[in-house]
C-alpha cells in the first residue's frame, strides 16, 4: 500500500497564506504579474496578444501546444528564447511534455521510472516532494547532505559511499530549494561522468532556472575567474540521455497561476514512458494557460519579464543583509 507522507510545507502554506493579517515575507516566486503586466513588458508592442479569443475551448494539444513545447525545448536545450534554426540547441519540442505545474512535472517522472526495491540518492535540503515520492512508491532514499562549508554545495565524492548497485536515480534541486545556491558547471560534469559510468538516470528540478543573480551580468564580480561567476546550463546539455529537467512558469517567471511546468529529456523513451502515465493524471493543460506560458517564453517578453524578476531578487537581498546588519546579535546570514 502507497503511504504518502504529510507534504509539511504546503500543508503550513494552506493554512496561513490566505489568512488576513499574515504577511508573507518569505515568498518563494518571484511577485507576481497579470496578463496586462506582460503586454506592458513586451518589447514588441506590435505582437498579437498573450490569448487568442477566438480559440476553441476544446482539450487542445495533448502534450501541450507545438510553440510552447518549441520554447521550453529551446530553453533546456541551450539555445535560449526565441532561438531559431541557426542555433537550434540539442533538444526539439519532440523532448518536451507540458504538465500541470512543475510539482505535477515532478510527480510523474517519479511515478513512472521509480519502483519498489530501487535506490535513489537526493540532495538535502530541499524540496520534500523530492525524496518523500520515492519513498512512497517503496524506493530506498539516502539523503545527500548539503553541508555549510561546502557553500551547500553537493559534493560527488560523497557518491561514493552513498551509491549501491540498486541505484536507480540521482535528483537534485539546481538552483537549490531552500538554499538559493546553484551547482557550479564543474560540479555538474563531474555528476554527469559519475551518472554515466554507472548509468544512472540524473533527475535535476530546475524549477528556480533562470533565476540567477548575475544572469544579465555573467561573470560580474569574480575576478580573474570570472567563468565561476558564469550561470550553470541545464543539465540537458551535457549530452548524457538519460537526463531529466524539469520547470515551471510559476518561481522565475512570475505566473504561478497559470500552472505549466515541463518535463524534458534527450531520451525520448522517457518522455514516451512519463507521457504513458501522464494519460491517467492529465489529458491536456488548459489551452488558456498554455498561450499565455508560450507569450511569456517569446523573445520580446523572456528577457524584460527576468529582468524585473531578477532586479527584485537582488533588491531584496540587499534588504535581508541590511536587516541582517542591523541585528547581528540575533541574525545571522548563512549563505548569499
Amino acid at each position: 500500500m502507497v503511504r504518502i507522507s504529510a507534504f509539511d510545507v504546503e500543508q503550513w502554506m494552506d493554512e496561513y497564506e490566505t489568512t488576513p493579517g499574515c504577511l508573507n515575507i518569505a515568498e518563494t516566486c518571484a511577485a507576481s504579474v497579470s496578463v496586462n503586466d506582460l503586454v506592458a513588458l513586451s518589447e514588441d508592442k506590435h505582437a498579437p496578444g498573450p490569448v487568442d479569443l477566438s480559440t476553441k475551448l476544446v482539450y487542445g494539444p495533448i502534450r501541450g501546444s507545438a510553440r510552447l513545447r518549441q520554447r521550453v525545448a529551446a530553453l533546456c536545450g541551450g539555445a535560449g528564447p526565441g532561438s531559431d534554426d541557426t542555433n537550434p540547441g540539442v533538444l526539439c519540442e519532440d523532448d518536451v511534455l507540458i504538465t500541470q505545474g512543475a510539482i505535477g512535472a515532478n510527480f510523474l517522472v517519479l511515478y513512472t521510472l521509480v519502483n519498489p526495491g530501487d535506490h535513489v540518492i537526493c540532495v538535502y535540503p530541499t524540496y520534500q516532494q523530492l525524496y518523500s515520492v520515492p519513498e512512497s512508491l517503496g524506493a530506498d532514499v539516502s539523503l545527500w547532505g548539503l553541508k555549510e562549508e561546502n557553500g551547500f554545495v553537493p559534493d560527488v565524492t560523497e557518491l561514493e559511499a552513498l551509491v549501491k548497485p540498486n541505484t536507480k536515480m540521482i535528483i537534485i534541486n539546481n538552483p537549490n530549494n531552500p538554499t538559493g545556491i546553484p551547482i557550479p558547471t564543474p560540479v555538474l560534469a563531474s555528476l554527469v561522468t559519475f551518472a554515466k559510468a554507472r548509468d544512472i538516470i540524473l533527475f535535476s528540478d530546475e524549477v528556480y532556472r533562470p533565476l540567477f543573480h548575475n544572469l544579465f551580468s555573467p561573470g560580474a564580480g569574480a575576478g580573474a575567474d570570472a567563468d565561476a561567476d558564469v550561470p550553470p546550463p541545464p543539465l540537458t546539455t551535457f549530452n548524457y540521455p538519460k537526463v531529466i529537467v524539469t520547470g515551471s512558469m510559476s518561481k522565475s517567471y512570475a505566473l504561478a497561476g497559470i500552472r505549466i511546468g515541463w518535463i524534458a529529456s534527450p531520451d525520448k523513451s522517457i518522455i514516451q514512458a512519463v507521457a504513458s502515465a501522464r494519460d491517467y493524471t492529465t489529458i491536456s493543460v488548459s489551452q488558456i494557460d498554455d498561450q499565455i506560458a508560450s507569450y511569456a517564453l517569446s523573445k520580446p517578453v523572456w528577457a524584460p519579464l527576468l529582468r524585473r524578476n531578477v532586479g527584485l531578487a537582488i533588491e531584496n537581498k540587499a534588504l535581508l543583509e541590511a536587516f541582517v546588519g542591523r541585528h547581528r546579535g540575533v541574525a545571522r546570514l548563512l549563505m548569499m
